[in-house]
């Protein structure tokens, strides 16, 4: 079938599988984030933990340096000990500025005490600030806006498919 006999329902399924590929793919990548948004504040109980780890990591991706951090930290929770990474919700880890990542890392020094705010039925599930940015509630709504659109334009394309004549 050439392209100029291809009907536009094909092309409005093909792009809209695509979307909610995409759409699918940036849930999973930014599960954690996603679902400390959820949560609301009343969700978690405290606790005070201790900064393990605290460095600047660099990485180059095409061509470009990448600042980001890690932070780990320990706690004490319902009588166990967890470690965790998860700072806040914000889906930016990692900036092309050098001063993103030490601006981290001045926050939560090596040995420092935290505040960390753990799920009470869940307590490996912990992060040091839960309020999401402004920026990751952004992203989540644009990502679940795409989905339902994807699933939408995918009824739409096969509804309006030929139907197959019946003798």
């Amino acid at each position: 079938m050439s392209s100029r006999n291809c009907p536009n329902w094909v092309y409005f399924l093909i792009w809209s599988s695509l979307g909610l590929v995409f759409a699918v793919a940036m849930f999973i990548s930014s599960y954690r984030d996603i679902k400390g948004i959820i949560l609301s504040k009343s969700a978690y109980s405290h606790t005070v933990g201790i900064v393990k780890v605290s460095r600047t990591k660099l990485t180059y991706s095409r061509g470009s340096a990448d600042y980001g951090y890690q932070i780990v930290y320990e706690y004490d929770a319902q009588g166990h000990k967890y470690w965790s990474d998860l700072i806040d919700f914000n889906f930016i880890k990692a900036g092309s500025q050098e001063n993103f990542a030490k601006a981290k890392i001045e926050k939560y020094p090596i040995g420092a005490h935290v505040t960390v705010y753990y799920q009470r039925n869940h307590p490996q599930f912990a992060v040091l600030n839960p309020e999401a940015p402004h920026s990751t509630k952004v992203y989540v709504a644009c990502m679940l806006i795409l989905f339902f659109l994807s699933i939408f334009g995918i009824v739409m394309s096969y509804r309006s498919r030929p139907k197959a004549l019946i003798p």
